[in-house]
């Protein structure tokens, strides 16, 4: 079950809350890579705007190298021939192959401004119109002082002049136009470093409000279900309705569902559970029995109705108050049947008696107790009604027929006058079914007394040969009469018990073993020292008991077969008396019997005082 559930969730969760803060990450890490690819392009902007502040740079000096050169070519021709007297290469075939080179170099970083070019090919043009002469001076140079060579200069001088003052209008241009160009670069510049410098700022101030909007959101959506479940848990404990649902897709609202489901059961669970309480504190309030639950500290916690009217007082006089303030002098009692303990109970009018027993009980992690007390202040009148009955019709039952056992007695002896064998058959007849009765009438009571404890056992240390002479006595013309031998060696041995019961208890048994013994039979009584106790053995090797009656025979009313009680006389109760005896000397007594081979018949009684066996 738990399996499915968990499979359950998962497929339920579709957009769970990892993959919701992945999706988070991604999107923030996408506006990362945004931000980096624009932060690169200002950086490529910038640069381009740096090479072209430095082509702009040396487009300026360049123009102006070029402008030195020409006013040198054309303003130093005068100049031209001193310097030529020097040695090595000339200055001007210098100056004139770095102005050609000049002018290519501006011709390459300016292809796309028409305007230079025209003024570039110009003064391209103007040099190599100028260089052919320039050439033809310098090769005049060792002869300036004659008047021929000199003319020839001053010619030539003269054919170049207007191409110079072109090289130089163009070249004034051109350095002008390059130094506007050169102004206009830093002005860029500038300008897009402020751009960038703005894109920047506000791209960061997006980024970070785009997150901490993101996280916000993120953060709010979850806290927010969160501390709906959190009321829900809250409302849940004190048996409130919950709020309405979360919602979503995620592992809050699976979980919140699951929570819902449970809640829904527990509350239905809940439910049943009080309506079962409140059955179960009806059908408390109404048993006609005591119930009285205690806490860890014997404090009353709960009282019915009956504890109610047994003690005269009100339940919430009671609820937290010690229960022995009630309840005293616990004592074992096996005259009140149910449970064994008998209690004092306190009432407003005075003490009755009360039946009670205690049972464990855990709630809410608690130890507790429960007891069950039941009034006996009835069952013991009705006891001591019963008991005044009985012995009213014992004693009215057994003096009119002991005064007709007498009368017959006497009858049958003759001291009354002769009567004739036919009476005195009869009479004799008649005195053995009154002794009958006398014994079922005794066995009766005696059964009676020893059930409801009312048979006073008194034990003391006697020597067991004094009960075994007694028990010889009582029974030898009985054996006599049915002729079978009664065997008892004699013992050294003492015993713990109360002899005139211990007499009864082997009266009864040995009697038994003679009436269902055969004629010329043995009846035996053998003693022996056990394991702390005595062992009393009564032996016959009658008929035997068969095996299946063995567990039976000790059982009030219950024989052998169902003829004996009236072929061999006996009520069935004398078994059943011994038991009860036995046992109240905490002794114990049992049966070995094989059919057709006889029976023994064994009791163990202690050999001191507080022993048990």
């Amino acid at each position: 079950m738990a399996k499915a559930a968990a499979g359950t969730g998962s497929s339920g969760v579709r957009w769970g809350i990892s993959q919701q803060g992945l999706a988070l990450v991604l999107l923030l890490l996408l506006g990362q890579l945004a931000i980096g690819a624009g932060l690169l392009w200002l950086l490529g902007q910038a640069e381009a705007a740096a090479d072209r502040m430095e082509r702009a740079r040396k487009v300026s000096a360049t123009a102006d190298s070029l402008m030195l050169t020409v006013y040198y070519t054309g303003d130093g021709l005068g100049r031209l021939a001193k310097a030529l007297q020097g040695q090595g290469e000339s200055s001007s075939q210098s100056s004139h192959r770095q102005a050609i080179e000049q002018v290519h170099f501006l011709k390459d970083e300016m292809p796309d401004n028409q305007a230079a070019i025209a003024l570039l090919n110009s003064i391209e043009r103007n040099i190599n119109v100028c260089l052919p002469v320039m050439d033809k001076i310098e090769s005049l140079q060792n002869s300036l002082e004659d008047e021929r060579s000199l003319q020839e200069w001053r010619d030539r001088r003269a054919q170049i002049q207007p191409n110079v003052k072109e090289l130089v209008r163009d070249v004034s241009a051109l350095l002008h136009l390059c130094r506007n160009l050169d102004s206009s670069s830093p002005l860029e510049a500038q300008v897009n470093r402020e751009t960038t410098l703005k894109v920047l700022y506000l791209t960061l101030a997006l980024n970070v409000l785009a997150i901490l909007a993101a996280f916000a959101l993120f953060t709010w959506r979850i806290t927010r279900r969160m501390s709906t479940m959190r009321d829900n848990f809250e409302r849940f404990r004190e048996h409130r309705a919950l709020l309405p649902p979360v919602g979503g897709s995620d592992e809050l609202a699976y979980l919140d569902e699951v929570f819902r489901d449970a809640a829904r059961k527990l509350d239905r669970e809940r439910r049943l559970n009080k309506s079962s309480e409140e059955r179960m504190r009806l059908l408390v309030e109404s048993l006609p029995t005591g119930i009285v639950v205690l806490d860890d500290k014997s404090r009353i916690e709960f009282v019915n109705e009956q504890v109610e009217r047994d003690f005269s007082q009100k339940a919430h006089h009671m609820v937290g108050k010690p229960l022995r303030d009630f309840v005293s002098g616990e004592s074992a009692a096996k005259t009140v049947g149910t449970f064994g303990k008998l209690y004092q109970g306190q009432a407003r009018d005075g003490q009755f008696p009360l039946d009670g027993r205690e049972i464990a009980l855990v709630s809410g992690g608690q130890r507790k107790s429960m007891f069950v007390l039941q009034n006996l202040s009835e069952r013991f009148a009705l006891e001591r009604e019963r008991e005044q009955f009985v012995s009213m019709v014992r004693q009215q039952l057994r003096e009119p027929l002991k005064g007709i056992s007498d009368f017959l007695a006497k009858l049958s002896v003759g001291r009354l006058g002769v009567i004739s064998p036919k009476a005195y058959k009869s009479c004799r007849q008649m005195e053995m079914n009154i002794d009958r009765l006398l014994t079922l009438l005794n066995d009766l009571f005696d059964l009676d007394k020893l059930e409801t404890g009312k048979v006073d056992v008194e034990p003391c240390l006697t020597p067991l040969n004094l009960i075994l002479e007694r028990t010889f006595n009582a029974l030898s013309m009985f054996a006599e009469k049915y002729k079978v031998k009664l065997e008892v060696p004699p013992s050294q041995l003492s015993v713990y018990a109360d002899a005139n019961r211990i007499v009864q208890v082997l009266v009864n048994l040995a009697s038994n073993a003679v009436k269902f013994s055969e004629k010329g039979g043995v009846v035996t009584i053998a003693t022996r020292l056990g394991n702390d106790c005595v062992e009393i053995a009564v032996i016959d090797r009658g008929r035997g008991i068969p095996k299946e009656k063995l567990d039976l025979i000790f059982e009030p009313y219950k024989q052998v077969e169902e003829g004996d009680a009236k072929a061999k006389g006996g009520t069935g109760l004398g078994l059943a008396i011994c038991k009860a005896i036995i046992e109240g000397h905490n002794g114990a007594i049992g049966v070995e019997s094989e059919e057709g081979k006889g029976s023994l018949f064994w009791i163990r009684l202690p050999l001191r005082e507080g022993q048990g066996v």
